[in-house]
């Protein structure tokens, strides 16, 4: 009722003002169809192409043979099964389950309980220190290997792919997870004044920001495990920075257009039907008044 009266009490646009919306609509829309608008977005579109190629089916740089490929294939080999390595492993769990198996409840506020979960987390730490050792020692090996190969070999391309979608997927998921807490929160919301086109539009905007969001999480996140790609390969400074950079690049590209076909979409969903509305009332409008026309007719007769 208040959004209806507030609709009844909205006094009419004069001629003036219909004039002057008038004059900023064909403002804005020269300005985007001049010529330096064009240029902008045909450089913005071939960088947001280049970038995708770059980050979905441009080759790596870097040839790598078949003996390289053995020696880096050994070299993993070697890292996984470096002495000691599973056995400390299989201790520090084992510790770590003693652990816990000791601490009931409100454990620490009991003498007894709490002197038996302190002598088993010295235990622990004796053994977490073997594992941080041996852990150690094969993320060194892991290290050498990668470094014999480089980054812009294609084992540092694909690993920086396979990053860069699971974070895009966990990006979709969010803005999935986020979508799920509006609707379950929306139950206990109603707004009956609302007809059918604004409900829907409203849920088609908020779908769009949940999944705007979650890709911008998804590109920060990428960038933070970006920087622990490049560090783990070992590269020299300017490499490493110019490797950075183009993943950067790419995977803004990437995201980018994921995000304006997702908008661009429902924009011209919206914008179909919206036509598609008005030509449908011009033409109930122009039925009722040929109707009218002929009754009129009948009536002189």
């Amino acid at each position: 009722m208040y959004n209806q009266r507030r609709r009844q009490q909205r006094p009419a646009m004069t001629p003036e003002q219909m004039e002057a919306q008038a004059k900023q609509l064909k403002k804005c829309y020269e300005a985007v169809t001049s010529p330096r608008a064009k240029r902008i977005g045909m450089t913005i579109l071939g960088l947001t192409l280049l970038g995708i190629f770059l980050g979905t089916v441009a080759p790596s740089p870097v040839s790598i043979d078949d003996m390289d490929k053995s020696k880096y294939q050994a070299a993993l080999v070697a890292a996984e099964h470096v002495p000691g390595y599973h056995q400390a492993l299989d201790d520090l769990n084992y510790e770590q389950a003693h652990v816990d198996e000791a601490k009931v409840w409100f454990w620490r506020f009991r003498s007894e309980h709490r002197a038996r979960v302190n002598k088993r987390e010295e235990k622990k730490s004796v053994a977490l220190a073997r594992f941080t050792a041996k852990q150690n020692e094969k993320n060194a090996l892991v290290s050498q290997a990668k470094a014999a190969v480089g980054i812009w070999s294609p084992y540092g391309i694909e690993e920086t792919k396979a990053q860069f979608w699971q974070t895009f997927q966990e990006g979709k998921d969010m803005g999935k997870r986020m979508t799920f807490y509006d609707m379950f929160f929306s139950m206990f919301q109603s707004n009956r004044d609302e007809n059918a086109g604004a409900f829907f539009a409203r849920w088609a905007i908020k779908i769009l920001m949940n999944y705007t969001i979650g890709m911008f999480v998804s590109i920060v996140r990428f960038l933070f495990q970006l920087g622990s790609i490049v560090w783990s390969y070992s590269p020299n400074p300017a490499s490493g920075i110019l490797f950075f950079c183009v993943a950067m690049f790419s995977a803004c590209s990437l995201i980018g257009a994921f995000v304006l076909l997702i908008w661009g979409s429902c924009i011209g969903i919206f914008s179909f039907c919206a036509k598609q509305g008005g030509a449908n009332g011009r033409r109930g409008q122009n039925d009722g008044y040929d109707s009218r026309r002929v009754q009129d007719h009948n009536h002189s007769d």
